[in-house]
């Protein structure tokens, strides 16, 4: 049976590890994006696809592209398609631009870690439950300025 100091410090070395690992993952996807809805054909070259739509459609000035490849299983919804680029200020390029996607059921993201993905899930839970008070502030604030002036009104006219 192990003792309490070796437990703590065997979950402290497993818990080092497992940031290490975080963090090699990070650093490998820090030029990669992932776009999502772009449509799939049977026999399509992805990566000249992707360049293609990466000049046309993002103003992406020359991309180079390493790779791009689909991921996930084949099935009703396009897959998602994660594209490594060789330069990183091409890949901020792309991200920079993406707002001409809107309206597309286009998505262009930077693709991250399954637990930078759980964070930021928590971060935007955090913020609309701080907008939907925010909402409700505002909200019981013009009900007491509608009651303010209607008593101002009611004052005025007795």
């Amino acid at each position: 049976m192990k003792s309490y100091a070796e437990a703590t410090k065997f979950a402290h070395i497993s818990f080092c590890q497992e940031q290490e690992i975080e963090k090699a993952n990070q650093f490998a996807r820090r030029k990669n994006v992932r776009i999502s809805g772009l449509l799939e054909s049977e026999k399509e070259e992805v990566k000249s696809f992707v360049t293609k739509f990466l000049a046309e459609t993002l103003h992406v000035a020359n991309p180079d592209v390493a790779q791009a490849f689909r991921i996930g299983t084949i099935g009703t919804q396009p897959r998602a398609i994660i594209v490594k680029f060789n330069d990183q200020t091409q890949r901020d390029t792309a991200l920079a631009n993406k707002v001409v996607l809107k309206g597309q059921r286009i998505w262009l993201d930077p693709d991250l870690t399954p637990l930078q993905v759980e964070a930021r899930r928590k971060e935007l839970s955090k913020v609309k439950e701080a907008q939907d008070a925010e909402v409700n502030e505002e909200e019981e604030a013009m009900a007491v300025l509608l009651l303010s002036s209607d008593l101002n009104f009611y004052l005025l006219y007795t």
